[in-house]
């Protein structure tokens, strides 16, 4: 199965959810200097972005989706979880929820789980510890399956 096929099936899988109570696409997280080419001799300001979506449900769950598609020039979302979900909380939910109440989740549209694989689409819990300045560290991954992501939509 090749790229293209697996973003297909991921967007129709994502578009057969509930309406996300909030949609971010390319939600800029951060910015960085790079000396990546094509000018490896001079640095580029380049920017960081994934999507975000957001749920919250009939209990009042909050359930975030940071998701990156294969076009993305940025660091990885699981290598800058800490950071991205620390900003979205700071940003955007900072007055209404408590950062460790929030069910937090990954994906990637290009890939399957696990990766490279002839899995299925897959989505990634990630839990958090909580520093005293109120910045997430020390992330934890465990796999979701898109009908156990479905369930937990839905879950008190």
């Amino acid at each position: 199965m090749n790229k293209h096929d697996i973003e297909k099936r991921w967007y129709e899988f994502i578009n057969s959810l509930p309406k996300p109570t909030q949609h971010l696409p390319n939600y800029q997280w951060g910015l960085h200097w790079t000396n990546i080419s094509p000018h490896p001799v001079m640095p580029m300001y380049k920017k960081f972005y994934c999507d975000v979506r957001y749920w919250i449900n009939d209990h009042d769950r909050l359930i975030m989706l940071i998701s990156q598609d294969d076009d993305n020039p940025s660091m990885s979302i699981t290598n800058a979880c800490e950071h991205i979900c620390t900003v979205i909380y700071c940003k955007e939910i900072k007055p209404f929820r408590h950062p460790l109440s929030i069910s937090w989740f990954e994906s990637y549209s290009c890939y399957t789980y696990p990766r490279n694989s002839k899995g299925d689409i897959g989505f990634s819990k990630i839990t958090f510890s909580l520093h005293n300045n109120g910045v997430l560290h020390s992330p934890k991954w465990k796999y979701y399956s898109k009908d156990s992501f479905k369930t937990e939509l839905f879950s008190n």
